[in-house]
């Protein structure tokens, strides 16, 4: 099947739009001197999927459409000297370009990878989530456009063939686990709303019960002067979120505080 990407019309790291390449002949091109530079300011961006026209459009993450490939960009944190070789055992049987990048060293291998794969899917907002945790050993972020290779890294544009590409349908599981996920947490918020609201409306406090909260039996024991202020607050403060805003005044009266404090805290409970 074709495999398109998005690449950047002129050079530059702000350039504003991009359009849709097929992926062999970008990387054809990429892979020539007459592209590639000595810094990457100056190379041409490429942007994994694609929208789904021929027009040039702003190089939006949100406006693709449709995408075939998977971006991984590898800077190796873990600064493993073997991971470019591990990476390669674990991709032997499938198809892919890979180069390195401009700081990589035989110590600390970093690379920049596309892998083809066998079906098309629809661009998802967690497609970069899935993709990533797919190859969340090689994978540093979740990458979804990077630069083309710069000229002294040239040579180590490597188009691994195979004949086999990349199982689609693994990112869709991915991306179908995180969809359910998202479904779970809104239902489960929604639950706890519908709890919350419930008990709001028929829970009746002991009308003495304000009196075991710690905050209360700090401040009727007696307070120093120093932490009458916080301690009245968080007093007031417990008793409000736990249904009791009505003892209020009856609690400030008990306290072994003079008038201005007493008032302070009634004037702020009795709106």
């Amino acid at each position: 099947m074709n495999h398109y990407i998005s690449v950047c019309a002129e050079r530059g790291i702000n350039c504003p739009v991009a359009g849709k390449v097929e992926l062999e002949e970008a990387m054809n091109l990429l892979s020539t001197e007459k592209l590639a530079v000595d810094d990457k300011e100056n190379s041409i961006l490429l942007f994994n999927g694609y929208k789904d026209t021929d027009e040039h459009y702003v190089r939006k993450e949100n406006q693709l459409d449709r995408f075939s490939t998977i971006f991984l960009d590898v800077d190796n944190k873990q600064k493993n000297p073997r991971l470019l070789d591990e990476f390669k055992e674990v991709m032997v049987n499938y198809d892919y370009w890979l180069y390195e990048t401009f700081s990589s060293t035989p110590e600390r291998p970093k690379f920049r990878v596309i892998i083809p794969m066998d079906v098309e899917l629809k661009w998802d907002k967690n497609a970069k989530t899935a993709i990533f945790r797919m190859f969340q050993k090689f994978a540093d972020e979740k990458a979804s456009w990077f630069f083309s290779p710069t000229l002294n890294k040239l040579e180590t544009v490597t188009h691994h063939e195979t004949g086999r590409e990349f199982p689609a349908r693994l990112v869709k599981k991915y991306i179908d686990e995180l969809a359910n996920r998202e479904k779970l947490e809104a239902t489960a918020k929604v639950l706890q709303q519908l709890k919350n609201k419930f008990r709001k409306d028929n829970f009746k406090p002991n009308p003495e019960g304000w009196r075991n909260l710690p905050s209360v039996k700090k401040c009727l024991e007696g307070l120093s002067k120093g932490e009458r202020d916080n301690a009245l607050c968080a007093a007031c403060y417990a008793m409000d979120k736990n249904g009791y805003k009505d003892a209020i005044p009856q609690f400030l009266d008990e306290c072994v505080v003079d008038y201005s404090f007493k008032d302070k805290w009634r004037k702020r409970y009795s709106r």
